[in-house]
């Protein structure tokens, strides 16, 4: 009898991990990140760009997300001194239906607004656009997740003493999360042609992102 309980136990075990497994991405966080990227070097213009980024996103109705991102940073754009500064907010909106139990497909539409200068006259600068996201959010383990995205963007640009510009451009991204536990978990993207450093290059460029995530569970509604 006694083997039958040691048997019953595992199996009772066994069951749990598998519900873990099958569980989905979670939408509803709050993260700190660190963002880096290196922009098209084009006639001399290039260097390095890096922000600091704090980001929160709520799920809903099992199948919808907001999400708005805070960024602050610099650049060494054209290797001047000083650095150019500056910040930003972008906000998305999508939707996740899921494909199985451990599989999300993402579709996102997003609006990014920022502004910098270098701190002299003439010097500011100001963009806005929108664009479009999709790809996949998989739970490969109980401990690791990950996703890969294409994007597209059509950027406004203002740049003092010259004309007015449009960028626009695809992007891609993957990345992978590990799960500390239930709440707390990292995460490393890689992206080609971002588009906050094409944003702020207005040249495009790839990049990096590093972020700690604090996960609240199950949708807001």
């Amino acid at each position: 009898m006694h083997q039958v309980f040691k048997v019953g136990g595992l199996a009772a075990a066994l069951a749990f991990s598998g519900a873990a497994l099958a569980e989905g991405p979670q939408w509803t966080y709050g993260q700190i990140g660190y963002w880096a990227a290196d922009s098209v070097e084009a006639g001399g213009v290039g260097g390095d760009v890096d922000a600091f980024d704090i980001r929160g996103s709520l799920g809903f109705a099992d199948i919808g997300h907001g999400q708005l991102r805070y960024f602050d940073g610099s650049s060494e754009i054209g290797g001047g001194d000083p650095d150019f500064d500056f910040d930003g907010f972008e906000l998305r909106g999508g939707v996740h239906p899921a494909i199985n139990e451990t599989t999300d497909f993402v579709a996102e539409l997003f609006y990014i607004d920022a502004d910098g200068d270098d701190g002299t006259a003439g010097s500011d600068g100001e963009l806005d656009g929108f664009g479009v996201t999709t790809g996949v959010r998989q739970v490969w383990n109980e401990v690791f997740e990950w996703h890969a995205l294409i994007s597209w963007s059509d950027l406004d640009v203002n740049v003092a003493g010259l004309p007015d510009g449009e960028v626009t451009d695809f992007g891609a991204q993957i990345g992978g999360r590990w799960h500390f536990n239930q709440n707390f978990s990292a995460g490393l993207s890689l992206a080609i042609n971002d588009v906050l450093a094409g944003a702020v290059s207005v040249l495009g460029g790839d990049s990096a992102t590093f972020d700690l995530r604090y996960s609240f569970g199950g949708d807001v509604l």
